[in-house]
């Protein structure tokens, strides 16, 4: 995938992962970027962001609690609101 947020906003408003798998294999979170997932709906298949290689600058979600079931972060990931 290699998706880059850098620098700007990306909004996944209202957005609902029901199934399949979504990827974001060597997708960029670094500083100066907003990626938010507020209200998203995670619930079926797989949204991975295992293998993002820059988490520093992580999305925000507005789960509480537990990290939905299929929603992968990557090792050691905190994005507890």
């Amino acid at each position: 995938m290699a998706a880059k947020f850098s620098a700007g906003e990306v909004d996944f408003h209202r957005a609902e992962f029901s199934g399949g798998k979504v990827s974001f294999d060597h997708a960029t979170f670094s500083d100066g970027n907003t990626v938010s997932f507020s209200s998203a709906k995670f619930s079926g298949g797989q949204v991975d962001f295992g293998a993002a290689d820059d988490w520093s600058h992580p999305p925000t979600f507005d789960w509480h609690g537990k990290t939905p079931a299929g929603v992968v972060l990557p090792a050691g990931a905190d994005v507890t609101p």
